[in-house]
């Protein structure tokens, strides 16, 4: 059940550190006071931050893309007085974004990934760029990152142990446009969506819109990723609205899925992971269709949903009813 809405409009993702939930959306940054998850309480927030897509937060220091108007670093030392560090022109429009360590990796869409020494976060550095394709989402581990690359279908992975020197590995096809991905252990998940592999030029086509689901790969080495298992969600074809993201925890998949909600896969057997709920968000009456979810975060035994039309925090419990 929607249990309720932080009430700050309409959003495009959202993260969480500590009791701390931070919100984007419409050009601001939203901090909230989640200690109890069922009433969060916003405290403070910061306009001007551009065209927001997607956070990230280490720390105090919380890293804002903003798709054409670069990347904005924005200290949250302080909740009710969030204050700009700086603003970084990235290499193209910056959509994705993973800290790991000092470095931070921004996908740049058709420009590929780029490296950004953030250990000073008000004076980040450039690094080094991969040109993996038109990265959309990125996440890393341990000198590794992995990207969703959108039109080519793929995750591509790169050693970055040395960052001003990182190399393509591998490139793990997927049977549907990349987008979000995380890792947990040593499987790698990666949420796809739009068409799939097959013939999908037409809408009667058996590929048209039925790239939508999760996919599992086993990246013990991860210059050798293997393929595992997918879940098909329900077909669906909306451009413009058009991202999907992971957040796996514990043995359990959390996938944003645009206009068609959010998934929950149990993944406690990779090789056979099993949908076992759905919820998508309300209508809204002056689009008359569905809200999009942008992207969500897991606080506690809820779910905050990203809407992209409505709301910034759409929560639900993931509580069974008594």
């Amino acid at each position: 059940p929607i249990v309720g809405a932080l009430g700050t409009g309409p959003a495009m993702d959202v993260a969480l550190s500590g009791n701390r939930v931070f919100v984007i959306g419409q050009g601001k940054l939203h901090v909230a006071d989640a200690s109890d998850p069922a009433r969060p309480r916003v405290v403070g927030s910061i306009s001007g931050l551009g065209n927001t897509r997607q956070i990230v937060v280490a720390g105090d220091v919380a890293y804002v893309s903003s798709r054409a108007d670069g990347l904005f670093v924005v200290s949250v030392k302080e909740s009710a007085a969030p204050k700009l560090l700086c603003h970084y022109d990235t290499i193209e429009w910056a959509t994705g974004l993973a800290r790991s360590g000092d470095v931070l990796f921004v996908a740049c869409r058709n420009f590929g990934v780029e490296l950004v020494d953030v250990s000073d976060p008000a004076k980040p550095v450039h690094l080094s760029t991969v040109r993996t394709g038109e990265a959309q989402s990125v996440v890393a581990r341990d000198g590794w990152f992995y990207a969703g690359v959108w039109g080519t279908s793929e995750v591509v992975i790169a050693d970055a142990r040395n960052p001003r020197q990182p190399r393509i590995v591998a490139r793990a096809p997927l049977d549907g446009y990349g987008d979000g991905v995380d890792v947990l252990g040593k499987f790698l998940y990666a949420a796809t969506g739009h068409h799939s592999r097959q013939s999908h030029r037409n809408e009667d086509d058996p590929g048209f819109g039925h790239g939508h689901g999760l996919e599992i790969f086993d990246i013990s080495d991860p210059a050798r990723p293997r393929f595992v298992s997918r879940v098909k969600f329900p077909r669906l074809y909306q451009i413009g609205n058009d991202m999907w993201g992971v957040t796996v925890s514990g043995n359990h998949a959390f996938v944003a899925d645009t206009h068609n909600g959010v998934f929950v896969v149990d993944v406690s057997n990779p090789s056979w992971p099993v949908v076992v709920a759905r919820r998508q968000l309300p209508a809204v009456e002056s689009r008359k269709q569905r809200d999009f979810v942008g992207g969500l975060a897991l606080v506690q035994d809820h779910v905050y949903a990203a809407g992209g039309w409505s709301d910034s925090s759409s929560g639900f419990t993931t509580r069974p009813k008594p």
